[in-house]
């Protein structure tokens, strides 16, 4: 009987530990995979669902915020907001370069989605908004990081 009851034990015990090894090691697997299809379509993205996108495309290297995300973009911090409803996101820069006001109208007459102005401080800033109302994938939102990147290539090989 003291044998029977051993081998119980033994199958019981490997029981245990398989269930153990799938518990553990299964959400390691869930953790790899994509937070969303890139033809899901959303209408509104939380802080923490901008950072699954992020995450997801690569990207590291950045600080969360209550409404915003601070981005570390090709050496440049941009700046991510996300307004109280969440239906829009705003990518932008800030540059304390010595420009002209002519040249920053010569740069909106040539770049059809991102814009720069001057602020009150006279700094320049690149400007880059993604509208989600009526719903957009997240392939478009992943578009939206790059086009802000390409973007941003461009702003520094201008000659300002």
């Amino acid at each position: 009987m003291t044998a029977g009851r051993i081998h119980c034990l033994t199958a019981s015990t490997l029981v245990c530990m398989i269930g153990i090894f799938l518990f553990t090691f299964a959400p390691c697997r869930g953790a790899q995979s994509k937070p969303y299809s890139d033809d899901q379509v959303v209408e509104t993205l939380s802080i923490n669902e901008m950072e699954d996108v992020l995450e997801a495309e690569g990207y590291t290297d950045y600080e969360l915020g209550e409404d915003t995300i601070i981005l570390k973009m090709d050496d440049t911090k941009v700046l991510m907001i996300f307004p109280d409803k969440r239906n829009s996101i705003q990518m932008v820069a800030l540059f304390d370069y010595n420009t002209t006001l002519e040249k920053v109208n010569e740069w909106n007459k040539n770049y059809k989605y991102a814009k720069i102005y001057l602020d009150e401080d006279n700094d320049m800033v690149l400007e880059l908004d993604l509208d989600l109302t009526g719903g957009v994938t997240i392939a478009r939102v992943k578009d939206f990081l790059l086009t802000f990147k390409v973007v941003l290539t461009a702003f520094y090989d201008e000659d300002w």
